[in-house]
């Protein structure tokens, strides 16, 4: 169910406007809407693969997964810089195909509560290595357990944060009504 978060749709729009170094990374408690409103974001951004980690997944395999290549993670573990030039490559076919000079692949990856911290330091090195030090791709990071931000490192210049909190009551109301859980003053009956 999407609920219309205005503050983080217009973070979202900005980031994947304006051609980024950063990695995006979203985290918030559970059940605030991070994944939901990530998936919304990029539903209309041509070049979007979605990776979700669990358990103990690396993320170079799974990018492969994510975009139709899972018989070369089979045989090797592929390395960034190799993962990288084939984020480049993709863009040099998406700025020719899509006439956009400053295309790029933009990799949304969602870590589940049940990835260990250090697979979670992996995908972010790996995830700040793609988005920022190889201007390969742009990178959204969605934590789904808000406590996984202390496995972050303090280097501000290449990630930028968005912390989704609780949903205020217009919103929570406008997610019930669509979830239809509400109950009107109208329906309740006297016990």
């Amino acid at each position: 169910i999407w609920t219309t978060r205005e503050e983080v749709e217009q973070h979202f729009r900005a980031y994947l406007r304006n051609p980024s170094e950063q990695v995006l990374i979203v985290a918030g408690p559970k059940g605030t809407g991070k994944s939901t409103a990530a998936l919304h974001a990029v539903r209309d951004v041509r070049g979007t693969a979605y990776v979700s980690l669990s358990g103990e997944d690396k993320l170079s395999k799974q990018v492969l997964v994510a975009v139709g290549m899972p018989f070369i993670e089979r045989h090797t573990e592929i390395s960034r810089p190799a993962l990288a030039r084939m984020c480049k490559a993709a863009a040099l076919l998406g700025r020719r195909w899509f006439g956009d000079k400053t295309w790029l692949p933009t990799l949304l990856v969602e870590i589940d509560q049940t990835v260990q911290p250090g697979y979670i330091k992996d995908a972010v090195a790996t995830l700040k290595y793609l988005a920022h030090d190889a201007r390969a791709c742009r990178a959204i990071l969605v934590l789904s357990d808000g406590n996984a931000v202390l496995e972050l490192s303090p280097d501000p210049d290449r990630r930028n944060h968005l912390w989704m909190g609780d949903f205020s009551e217009t919103e929570a109301r406008a997610r019930m009504d669509a979830a239809e859980v509400l109950v009107g003053k109208d329906n309740l009956r006297e016990a």
